[in-house]
């Protein structure tokens, strides 16, 4: 069991760390790990994550679930991050070339087409 948990918090931890960071910036709070309210996020992020080898159901079934979760949200992710580096404000004098925008349009191309795939497959569409 602590293997299992020790694979999940070392693969979702980055990922609520990323989401602190976004949660602070959004609220335009100074970024500082010694901050309560950073601490308080990153341990309910870990609380949640150590509860994921308790729901019902097989690992080998959960999986695959959350690999499709991952699936689906990666067109979004790749979307946000083109649009946020193709602002001045963000990325200043560093934003991307249009070499680097074709790339990332057919990267976000080729996402959207496998999601929605699985999408519609899931469903019984497909």
């Amino acid at each position: 069991m602590a293997g299992v948990w020790g694979a999940t918090l070392s693969t979702i931890l980055p990922t609520f760390l990323a989401g602190i960071y976004f949660i602070f910036d959004l609220f335009k709070w100074p970024v500082d790990r010694a901050d309560n309210k950073f601490r308080v996020m990153a341990f309910a992020g870990v609380l949640l994550s150590a509860v994921g080898p308790f729901i019902k159901g097989s690992f080998i079934h959960l999986l695959p679930v959350m690999l499709a979760m991952g699936l689906c949200g990666t067109p979004l992710i790749i979307a946000i991050i083109l649009h946020l580096l193709n602002k001045k404000s963000v990325a200043g004098e560093h934003t991307n070339s249009l070499a680097l925008n074709v790339l990332g349009l057919a990267t976000l191309l080729i996402t959207s087409f496998v999601a929605g795939r699985f999408i519609l497959a899931t469903l019984g569409l497909l």
